[in-house]
């Protein structure tokens, strides 16, 4: 009796790459709210069914091929955008309220905060 398992070395599918950068929205003075979601970076494949998150650090060990292509080492599992109940994927989605699964802060602040795109 003999078995005959054949996995797939690689992975040939296409991600687009999201960055997560949280926005803040002004409630009042000096208040805002902002959505803190677990992944900065948010891979998506072309179809939109299946995603990954990776660091800032996974994300530069990739090697560029081209100005707009990187080659990335998979260390996290595939997951399924219709089974599990992300924050970042479902506001890349069409949609009118922020899902439940999101975390919503709200912060006071006191002095300008600049982020660098």
């Amino acid at each position: 009796l003999g078995y005959v398992i054949t996995l797939p070395l690689i992975n040939r599918g296409t991600f687009k790459v999201f960055r997560m950068i949280p926005i803040p929205i002004p409630l009042g003075k000096n208040k805002f709210a902002y959505i803190d979601t677990d992944e900065s970076n948010l891979c998506l494949d072309q179809t939109r069914q299946y995603y990954f998150g990776i660091n800032d650090k996974e994300f530069n060990e990739c090697k560029n091929v081209d100005s707009n292509t990187r080659i990335c080492k998979q260390k996290h599992p595939l997951l399924s955008s219709h089974l599990q109940e992300s924050c970042a994927v479902k506001l890349l989605q069409r949609r009118r309220e922020i899902p439940n699964s999101c975390d919503t802060r709200l912060v006071q602040v006191k002095n300008t905060i600049w982020t660098q795109l």
